[in-house]
C-alpha cells in the first residue's frame, strides 16, 4: 500500500469489492455504495493539494487526447479526434468520452494489452523474447486457476486488487518500465499456482487411468 506511485489502489480497491459483495444488500445499494466511494475518493483527491499536483503533473486528460499507450513513447500512440476546445481542464474531457466512445474504448484497451504484453521497445529483443516465452503459459494457468476457484471469497479479494490497477491503466496509460504491472503480479501467481495444481492434479489422474493394474 505505501509504495508508490500505485499503491494507494488497495484499499479503495478493497473497499469496493467489501460494497459488492455485502450479503443482504440489494445490488442497486450496493452499486450507489461504490458510486458513493468513487466520490469520497475523486473529493480527497482533488482537496489534497500534494494529490492533485500528482494527478496534475501527468495529466491524464492529456494522454487521452493524445492517445498515450505508453508514456512517454510517441511510437505506440494511437490517433485520436481532435478534442473541442483544446484545453487540459477535466469538464470539456467528460464530453470528450462521450462523444468518442469508441476511440476512448480502444485507447483504454491498447494501454492494458501493452500492460499484460509486457514486451517493451526500449528492452532487448532477448528480454523481450523471454517475456513473450514466460508470461503466456502464466495467464492459461492463471485463467485456470481462476475458472476453479472465482466462487471463492479470497479469489474476489485478489480480482479486486487486479481491477483497481487495470482499471487506473485504462484511465491513465502504462509506464515504459512496466512497474504498473509488478503491482498486481503476487495476486496473478495465486491464480497460476492454483491453475498448477489443478493441472498436476489432472495429470496424476490421468497417469493413475493409464498405469496397468
Amino acid at each position: 500500500v505505501s509504495i508508490r506511485p500505485n499503491g494507494w489502489i488497495v484499499p479503495p480497491a478493497l473497499a469496493a469489492h467489501a460494497l459488492l459483495s455485502a450479503r443482504g444488500w440489494p445490488w442497486r445499494r450496493r452499486l450507489l455504495s461504490v458510486a458513493a466511494l468513487v466520490g469520497v475518493l475523486a473529493a480527497i483527491a482533488w482537496g489534497v493539494s500534494g494529490m492533485r499536483q500528482g494527478i496534475e503533473a501527468e495529466n491524464p486528460v492529456r494522454m487521452l487526447y493524445r492517445g498515450e499507450v505508453l508514456w512517454g513513447h510517441a511510437a505506440w500512440r494511437l490517433e485520436m479526434p481532435s478534442p473541442t476546445p483544446a484545453t487540459d481542464d477535466w469538464g470539456p474531457a467528460w464530453g470528450y468520452v462521450l462523444r468518442h466512445p469508441l476511440a476512448c474504448t480502444e485507447l483504454a484497451l491498447a494501454r492494458l494489452a501493452v500492460l499484460y504484453g509486457r514486451v517493451r521497445p526500449s528492452y532487448s529483443w532477448r528480454h523481450n523474447l523471454f517475456l513473450l516465452m514466460a508470461y503466456p503459459p502464466l495467464y492459461l494457468l492463471a485463467a485456470w486457476g481462476l475458472w476453479r476457484h472465482w466462487r471463492r471469497w479470497e479469489a474476489g479479494v485478489l480480482l479486486a486488487v487486479i481491477g483497481g490497477h487495470m482499471l487506473t491503466v485504462a484511465l491513465t496509460f502504462d509506464h515504459v518500465d512496466g512497474r504498473f504491472f509488478l503491482y498486481f503480479l503476487p495476486e496473478l501467481l495465486v491464480f497460476s499456482g492454483a491453475g498448477a495444481a489443478a493441472a498436476l492434479e489432472l495429470l496424476g489422474r490421468f497417469w493413475k487411468a493409464r498405469r496397468p493394474v
